[in-house]
């Protein structure tokens, strides 16, 4: 089992074939089961970010799809009810997803590429994958930043600056598919990752951002 925050977490095979039951506990007590609102497999699990009455948990539901899913708790801790926050998230899970691909020369840790903005309540931001991705060589370029202020309720692109760092303006809209891309665990560990700033594409501008 796994231990975060007051919660901990378990995992069984369920019954039914290439899904595993996923156990909740709080502050030691009991474990409950809880339920995700689909119909795909749960074949793996990662705890993306824990508070104290809410979770966001990453389910690998094939080779190339993992959701992010988040909770909806009942007040006596014995009701975990998962809700889809949203699909196609950066989740990597060692020989689980992204097989052949860099990912596996440079980290055995899952991780989900989710970061908690701190001090601002509800306020996350996630990398979500390009449905067309090449398993063996996806990059930054797959990849677009979503920002939520509302737990994960919902996500929307990033307005990038009206200028850059000299000054000049930049033709870069959110209106024109064009928003910023902020550079989290995967792009740090990208073999070559962009400077902050750089253009890798004419629909993609970066930022770095520490977790």
């Amino acid at each position: 089992f796994h231990i975060k925050g007051d919660f901990m977490f378990a995992t069984k095979q369920s019954k039914e074939r290439n899904t595993l039951d996923f156990y909740i506990s709080h502050q030691r007590g009991p474990f409950f089961k809880a339920e995700f609102e689909t119909e795909l497999d749960l074949r793996k699990f990662h705890i993306a970010d824990v508070t104290d009455k809410r979770i966001f948990v990453s389910v690998m539901h094939t080779e190339t799809l993992a959701d992010l899913y988040v909770s909806e708790i009942s007040k006596n801790f014995t009701q975990y009810n998962f809700v889809l926050s949203m699909e196609q998230i950066l989740c990597y899970f060692p020989d689980g997803n992204w097989k052949d691909s860099w990912l596996e020369d440079v980290t055995e840790d899952p991780f989900t590429d989710l970061y908690r903005v701190e001090g601002l309540k509800g306020i996350y931001i996630a990398s979500r994958v390009d449905s067309k991705a090449p398993v063996a060589n996806i990059g930054p370029e797959h990849l677009i930043s979503l920002i939520t202020f509302d737990h994960g309720v919902t996500w929307s692109p990033i307005n990038p600056p009206t200028e850059d760092e000299n000054g000049k303006p930049l033709s870069c809209h959110i209106e024109n598919s064009c928003s910023l891309h902020l550079c989290q665990k995967f792009s740090q560990l990208y073999p070559v990752t962009s400077p902050p700033g750089n253009v890798t594409n004419q629909n993609l501008r970066s930022a770095s951002i520490m977790s």
